[in-house]
């Protein structure tokens, strides 16, 4: 009987049992695949360009108000108080003369100034610098317009896009840093400002002098 020659393990040809067979192959589980990042968006920039725009138009209302209301005058006030505290002695001296000593004095003045020419002038002057001012008032609150009108488009455009913004957060923040300013310059100007010692009676005195006889 002849016999075959028994297989070699060292051939290609390996058999193994099914069971051993199936085991090499494990199933591994399926895992969900990652979601791709979103898309890159502009609304961090556009809230934070919002929130300063903001910001800046609240500033931009509270200085047109206070130079307005309150620098001002408070510049004219001071130049007429200083006008008027050099002409204070000068008045005093003409209402204790006589009639006929302020007779002679208001025909010397006349002599050498002409009170309509100058009352005159001087409205033309008022008038000028009226028109001047008020075209600096249009200006200062047309930078607030404009600001303003760029928060007002910001603030629309989100909420169209129903953007989350936190109105309630941006509104308090920036109402509260411009009553800490409003404070803060009412201190400075009633501390500092309004307490400058400008030129005095006597520097004047002395500069009018000088020139005179430098002069003449």
């Amino acid at each position: 009987m002849v016999r075959g020659r028994p297989l070699s393990y060292s051939e290609s040809d390996i058999r193994l049992p099914r069971e051993l067979h199936s085991s090499f192959f494990i199933e591994l589980p399926e895992y969900p695949k990652p979601l791709p990042p979103p898309p890159p968006t502009l609304h961090p920039a556009f809230v934070y360009v919002l929130h300063w725009s903001f910001h800046l138009s609240l500033i931009a209302m509270f200085e047109t108000i206070f130079f307005w209301q309150f620098v001002a005058p408070s510049e004219d006030q001071a130049l007429i108080d200083l006008i008027g505290n050099y002409t204070k002695g000068i008045f005093q001296v003409c209402a204790t003369l006589s009639p006929v000593q302020q007779q002679s004095i208001r025909s010397l003045f006349e002599l050498f100034i002409n009170q309509t020419l100058v009352d005159e002038l001087g409205t033309t002057a008022m008038l000028s610098r009226s028109a001047i001012n008020w075209i600096f008032l249009r200006n200062s609150w047309l930078y607030f317009v404009s600001v303003f009108s760029l928060t007002l488009m910001l603030g629309t455009s989100l909420y169209i896009m129903r953007k989350p913004v936190k109105w309630r957060l941006v509104m308090l923040e920036n109402i509260a840093l411009i009553v800490m300013l409003g404070l803060y310059e009412w201190m400075f100007f009633h501390t500092v400002v309004f307490q400058y010692k400008s030129i005095s009676i006597p520097e004047l005195d002395k500069r009018v002098t000088d020139e005179f006889i430098n002069q003449c």
